[in-house]
């Protein structure tokens, strides 16, 4: 849009202040740059929720991720120490339903 103006101001033949299709050129600009702008100040805003609702995972990602290695450096102790899938899901829904109490009175 920037540029389509540019073109037409220095092509211009005419008084610029009495070019009809300069003046829709520039209307359209900033009618487009209040849009851009609202955009913007949406996807803030957005961010910021997004940024916000990580925020309250960190406790459950810092607790399963140390369970995940302690179950993984058992084996090194004693091959009866391996432990399936399925058990860590369950030890990870159980870190989450831990901290979902504590998110929840905060």
């Amino acid at each position: 849009m920037q540029d389509k103006i540019l073109d037409m101001v220095a092509n211009s033949r005419d008084d610029i202040l009495e070019d009809r299709n300069l003046k829709i050129a520039l209307d359209e600009s900033k009618i487009q740059s209040v849009q851009i702008e609202q955009t913007l100040k949406d996807m803030e805003n957005t961010m910021k929720q997004i940024e916000l609702i990580r925020d309250q995972f960190v406790p459950v990602a810092t607790r399963v991720s140390r369970l995940f290695f302690v179950l993984t450096d058992l084996i090194n102790v004693d091959p009866m120490y391996q432990y399936s899938l399925e058990f860590f899901r369950l030890i990870y829904e159980g870190a989450i339903k831990s901290v979902e109490g504590v998110v929840e009175k905060a």
